[in-house]
């Protein structure tokens, strides 16, 4: 379904131009943290997600050979889960 994905920024520096050049270009969305998500379009405006990890500068899929890729409805459950989860953080 997806290849294997890797990303290294020049210099290992993730400028607003390479950040840019990721959404437009390869439809990732990333903000510096340790992982990002590419966004996978499929028919009928729906859209799988692969969580991408970061590290010393490179991005890639967390697997090569089993990449973690989940639809939206899985994403919807999971931010809330997430969302719970951290309001009850003592």
């Amino acid at each position: 379904m997806s290849d294997s994905f890797t990303y290294k920024a020049p210099e290992q520096q993730w400028t607003d131009g390479i950040i840019e050049e990721l959404k437009n270009t390869y439809n990732i969305i990333y903000d510096r943290g340790a992982f990002a998500i590419r966004r996978i379009p499929l028919p009928k405006n729906n859209m799988l997600f692969e969580l991408l990890k970061e590290d010393d500068g490179i991005l890639k899929s967390i697997s090569p050979d089993h990449p973690v890729i989940f639809n939206s409805e899985f994403a919807d459950s999971l931010i809330n889960v997430l969302t719970k989860a951290k309001s009850t953080e003592d």
